[in-house]
């Protein structure tokens, strides 16, 4: 379908196509094939495993081509690089150059780089030194309804590639056997709603919405007098 929609609107001629992440591993070889005039990248914004980790992939030899189809295929790090020049190396017969970081198969050649992911690291310092920030921390401050020793923050999509449960059952295990960081241990998780329409995603934010009750349950049970200072200690989902 994505192919479709891609040459529909090539219509045939030269095009420069631009494709993000992993759902479309295959997509690239597919509009190669059927438009040789397009121009395509990629950009695969998640790690890129060791051969041996890939080996046991079971349709690795698909997923390789489909991304050969690409003209540039870029990763986050150099170590990505590597891992997928490897790859290739080690389960097609395709002539790669690690220096020139390129893979040369079937006539086709594809250009493997790093664009590590960046931001405006001056633009961050202005906004942080304007007068926003002071009010926003202090009606932080206020939401908390105590300045805490320790403060951990978690700022995530809720999505099951977050983690965001094994966070919630590791501070259940710090305050449980760690005790000595209730009241002094604020810890805010906030979490983004994501995909809702979808049954898993919105399981899985039931799930931590359950999870951030029972650890608060336990606290107040386990700690009695020193209850509302595990409240405070809570972790907060929108």
């Amino acid at each position: 379908m994505f192919a479709e929609a891609v040459l529909e609107e090539a219509n045939g001629s030269p095009a420069f196509v631009f494709i993000q992440d992993y759902h479309f591993g295959l997509l690239p070889r597919i509009l190669k094939r059927l438009n040789p005039q397009l121009v395509i990248g990629q950009f695969w914004h998640i790690p890129w495993p060791h051969n041996d980790t890939f080996r046991t992939f079971p349709w690795k030899r698909e997923l390789l081509e489909g991304l050969l189809g690409n003209d540039l295929l870029g990763f986050q790090l150099p170590c990505h690089c590597r891992n997928f020049l490897k790859t290739v190396n080690s389960n097609l017969e395709a002539h790669v150059d690690y220096d020139l970081r390129h893979v040369r198969m079937r006539g086709y050649e594809t250009a493997v780089r790093a664009f590590p992911i960046s931001i405006d690291f001056d633009e961050h310092v202005r906004r942080a030194s304007g007068t926003d920030v002071p009010i926003a921390t202090a009606e932080w401050r206020a939401a908390l309804g105590h300045i805490p020793e320790i403060l951990g923050i978690g700022i995530d999509r809720i999505d099951y590639t977050k983690g965001i449960p094994e966070r919630l059952d590791a501070l259940g295990v710090l305050f449980q056997e760690h005790p000595e960081y209730i009241g002094r241990l604020t810890f805010v998780q906030v979490g983004v709603p994501s995909r809702t329409a979808i049954s898993d995603y919105h399981q899985l934010n039931n799930q931590l919405c359950a999870r951030v009750t029972e650890i608060n349950r336990r606290g107040r049970s386990d700690h009695g007098s020193r209850s509302s200072s595990f409240v405070a200690s809570s972790i907060k989902l929108p």
